[in-house]
């Protein structure tokens, strides 16, 4: 069934952050990802690929295993409290992130 994208919902604050809703309780949400200077303005399409896709997933802990154990480049999980995070890399080195729940 193909998704529609009803609506840009922009995250109140620095924005750095937007959401798609996606319908049937799908969001996808789109991140500004930061190198060690700070925000990282490169190309879209490079490997440091400003805009990130972001999944909110259950448990972050058990999603990075289970991608780890498929082979997937993840990163250290961090954030404290209620909600963290941990980055990844799909096969051609462009970031996403995980986030919910340890």
């Amino acid at each position: 069934m193909p998704a529609t994208l009803d609506k840009i919902i922009p995250f109140v604050g620095n924005g750095m952050w937007a959401e798609l809703d996606a319908g049937s309780g799908t969001r996808i949400a789109f991140h500004q990802a930061f190198s060690a200077e700070g925000p990282d303005h490169s190309p879209t399409g490079s490997p440091d690929n400003p805009h990130k896709l972001v999944f909110a997933v259950p448990s972050v802990k058990r999603a990075r295993q289970e991608l780890i154990e498929a082979g997937v480049t993840m990163y250290e999980i961090a954030g404290e409290g209620e909600v963290v995070y941990c980055d990844g890399e799909d096969v051609e080195s462009h970031r996403f992130q995980l986030i919910g729940p340890v």
